[in-house]
C-alpha cells in the first residue's frame, strides 16, 4: 500500500516536473561553462525526459524491461505540441468569440468542432482525446485500459478544477493530477 502511495505521488512530481519546474532552466544550465556537463545537465532538466524514463521505468518494472524502449518513445509523445487551446479552453480561459481558436491537433480539432461550437465544451472534448491518444498508446504494451481511461478524464478534471480553484492553480494541479493518474494506472496495470 505504502508502495503504490509512493509511485503515485512520484507520478504527480514527475508530471509537474514535466510540465516545467524549471521555467528558468536556460539560466539554470547557462551557468555551466564545461559543454559536456552542461549538455548532460540540460538534457536532465528536461521534464518531458525525465518523465518519459520515469513511465518507462515504472511500465518495465510491472510488464517486464522488453517494453521499455517504447514505453520511453511514447511518453515522449506527450512533449508534442497541442495542449495549451485545449487547456485553455477547457478551463475557461478562452472566451467565446468569432475569432477562431489556435489549431493544435488536426484531426483533434475536426473531431472536436464536429461535436460542439461551444469553446469550453470544445476544450474539454479535445483535451480528453488528446490525453487520451497519450493514455492509448501508452496501455497497448500494457494490454491495460487504464492509462487510456485516464487520459480520457482530463477534460473533465481540468473543468472541474476551473470550478473549484482559483484559475492560477488549474495547470499546475492538472499536471500533478494527469501524472499520478498515469503512474496509478501503469502501476495497476
Amino acid at each position: 500500500m505504502l508502495r503504490s502511495i509512493l509511485i503515485i505521488a512520484a507520478g504527480g512530481f514527475v508530471g509537474k516536473y514535466r510540465g516545467g519546474i524549471f521555467h528558468n532552466r536556460d539560466e539554470i544550465v547557462g551557468r555551466i561553462k564545461n559543454k559536456i556537463l552542461h549538455k548532460i545537465v540540460y538534457f536532465m532538466v528536461q521534464g518531458d525526459v525525465v518523465n518519459a524514463l520515469f513511465t518507462a521505468s515504472l511500465a518495465a518494472h510491472v510488464k517486464g524491461w522488453h517494453i521499455f524502449p517504447f514505453m520511453f518513445l511514447m511518453s515522449m509523445r506527450g512533449s508534442t505540441p497541442g495542449w495549451g487551446e485545449y487547456i485553455g479552453a477547457a478551463a475557461g480561459w478562452r472566451p467565446t468569440t468569432t475569432k477562431p481558436l489556435e489549431p493544435e491537433v488536426p484531426y483533434i480539432d475536426k473531431i472536436a468542432h464536429s461535436i460542439t461550437k461551444n469553446t469550453r465544451l470544445w476544450g474539454v472534448i479535445a483535451l480528453s482525446l488528446r490525453c487520451g491518444e497519450w493514455g492509448l498508446f501508452l496501455s497497448a504494451p500494457l494490454l491495460s485500459f487504464w492509462p487510456m481511461l485516464a487520459g480520457l478524464l482530463a477534460g473533465p478534471i481540468v473543468f472541474l478544477l476551473s470550478k473549484i480553484i482559483s484559475q492560477k492553480y488549474v495547470w499546475p494541479i492538472f499536471e500533478i493530477l494527469l501524472g499520478a493518474l498515469f503512474a496509478a494506472a501503469i502501476w495497476s496495470a
